[in-house]
């Protein structure tokens, strides 16, 4: 679960500049651990990146495990937000993808782990 974002003070030299954030979700049930290692990386390689300002931009990973837990932590992060002032730069889902083929709605995959499918 993701954890409230930090207040950060004004970039005296960049006050004009909205602080940014980095968000990816992965998909944290079925006991592979390679979701997390490619959000990690993603998370690296913002992190390096030379508009990315340590002490102003975050980046965020989120763990999720089913469609329920997905959708809370979407409200959670659009409240997160509009509370701490970010503009979301970019955003990254590492996890299972359905494709279109007529029969089911294209996306990424959750499993249902409490019947909330």
């Amino acid at each position: 679960m993701a954890t409230p974002l930090k207040d950060q003070a004004p970039d005296s030299r960049n006050s004009d500049r909205p602080k940014k954030l980095y968000v990816a979700f992965w998909y944290s049930a079925g006991g592979d651990d390679a979701y997390k290692r490619a959000a990690t990386t993603w998370m690296a390689a913002i992190e390096k990146s030379p508009g990315f300002r340590e002490k102003f931009d975050h980046v965020e990973l989120i763990d999720v495990g089913s469609d329920n837990q997905f959708k809370a932590q979407w409200e959670w992060l659009n409240q997160q937000h509009r509370e701490k002032g970010y503009d979301v730069q970019e955003m990254a889902i590492f996890s299972h993808g359905t494709p279109d083929r007529g029969h089911n709605k294209p996306g990424p995959e959750f499993k249902d782990l409490e019947g909330d499918g």
